[in-house]
């Protein structure tokens, strides 16, 4: 049985997403997105430090703040999900795969997952990373310019309304969670061989090929140096 995949989550300078255009869909399964370039960008994939932190009294709601030295965003959940924030604190460096959302002509994202990562070094990896698809880091842009708007009528802040993502590219979830445990169990200190790892999976080449720069694309996995795998879990 096949699992539908998730939308991918572009790795972008701050900065560069609060310069694109927010456009809300009409269709009942299509995800409002992000125009960036040529890209449609409904989910995202930041890492920076945490510079502000607030948790409401009542835990209904809380938010991170990030900086990644281009611009700052902020990360919302509310009720049952303030717990994927609560823990962490000003200073730390994060990973945040979520969905880009807009209210009141302000971006946030609403967060899937997030993690602390203890090493300082991953973030000049993720600037070099960035330099390296996208450029020097745009200048911090106004609010953002709105597109189509949507039927459906906000009274508050898209606080409870996540729409389901349209799902492409179907691929069997054995394959890829077999590739993910196998890169966890050959990455040491120096990330997993890909070679290697495909030949482990026993999955044909091309195919294993393309499950990998799938993972790498939604966020699940990533390459600490060319050809060393590490997921991100």
């Amino acid at each position: 049985m096949n699992q539908p995949q998730r939308q991918t989550a572009y790795k972008l300078w701050i900065s560069t997403l609060l310069s694109g255009t927010y456009t809300k869909t009409l269709g009942e399964w299509e995800p409002n997105y992000l125009e960036v370039g040529d890209k449609k960008i409904s989910r995202v994939n930041i890492l920076a430090p945490v510079v502000e932190k607030y948790i409401k009294e009542d835990k209904t709601y809380a938010s991170l703040t990030l900086d990644d030295s281009s611009g700052r965003i902020t990360v919302k959940t509310w009720r049952e999900d303030v717990f994927l924030l609560e823990h962490f604190e000003v200073g730390d460096l994060v990973l945040v795969l979520g969905k880009i959302k807009e209210y009141n002509g302000s971006f946030y994202v609403v967060p899937e997952i997030v993690k602390k990562l203890d090493n300082p070094l991953w973030a000049k990896h993720r600037t070099l990373e960035l330099k390296n698809i996208y450029g020097e880091p745009l200048p911090a842009q106004p609010p953002l310019k709105e597109a189509t708007i949507s039927q459906e009528t906000h009274s508050q802040e898209d606080t409870f309304s996540v729409i389901e993502e349209k799902v492409v590219n179907e691929q069997p979830l054995n394959f890829r969670k077999k590739i993910i445990d196998i890169i966890e169990q050959l990455d040491t200190n120096n990330g997993a061989d890909q070679p290697t790892v495909i030949n482990h999976t026993r999955i044909p080449r091309e195919e294993a090929e393309k499950i990998i720069q799938t993972l790498i694309k939604e966020g699940e996995v990533f390459e600490i140096h060319p050809g060393k795998l590490r997921t991100t879990l």
